[in-house]
């Protein structure tokens, strides 16, 4: 289609696979708005695209026929990348990150934390982020919307709805257009007028 699979860690070892690849990933994001802000002053259509990450083991080499071989990645791993990176367009996002990818970076990166999602074939969910943006250098306003969402987010997981909503109005207040928000203050108001079910636990299946 039209994605590109990159991978770190093979052929050869890398230590640091998790930070080099959410590196890759800032540096695209970075150029990327570059070109569509040259693309956009000579009246071209812009690009838009999105890129999920996952850290963990996989099946690594030469897949395929002897007319036709791919050296590539195959397993759990990598189906929730690419899952990742279509959850972007629900979130209003661009890049998401499994919990195993924002751990093995360690502080280099800011993070938001999204959602606990389970993806498509899946039944356990896992927490899914957002990253703003090297640690250093992540503005005060946007570190300041993460921290409001997680806690709105917190209430809303705890099965608080109506508490969750007012949270989030107030954080619409500032951040008016952010899809995410939006999205959960959707969800709070369906459960405030028909509450789920009392095994519900608080994960997004896809």
């Amino acid at each position: 289609g039209d994605a590109i699979v990159a991978f770190w860690g093979a052929p050869r070892r890398d230590e640091q696979h998790a930070t080099h690849a959410m590196e890759a990933v800032a540096a695209c994001v970075d150029r990327l708005a570059e070109c569509n802000q040259r693309w956009r002053a000579n009246g071209l259509p812009e690009l838009h695209t999105r890129f999920g990450l996952s850290t963990g083991t996989v099946i690594v080499g030469n897949v395929g026929a002897t007319s036709r071989l791919s050296y590539t990645v195959l397993g759990d791993t990598v189906n929730l990348a690419a899952r990742l990176e279509g959850l972007n367009r629900f979130y209003g996002t661009e890049v998401l990150v499994s919990e195993e990818t924002r751990a093995a970076t360690g502080d280099a990166f800011a993070w938001r934390l999204v959602d606990l999602v389970a993806v498509k074939g899946k039944r356990v969910g896992k927490r899914i982020y957002e990253p703003l943006g090297p640690a250093a250098t992540v503005e005060p306003q946007r570190l300041a919307f993460a921290r409001d969402y997680e806690a709105a987010w917190s209430v809303y997981q705890e099965r608080r709805f109506d508490e969750a909503l007012a949270a989030i109005q107030g954080v619409l207040a500032k951040w008016p257009d952010e899809p995410s928000l939006l999205r959960l203050a959707e969800i709070c108001q369906a459960y405030a007028r028909n509450p789920p079910p009392a095994d519900w636990d608080g994960v997004a299946r896809m």
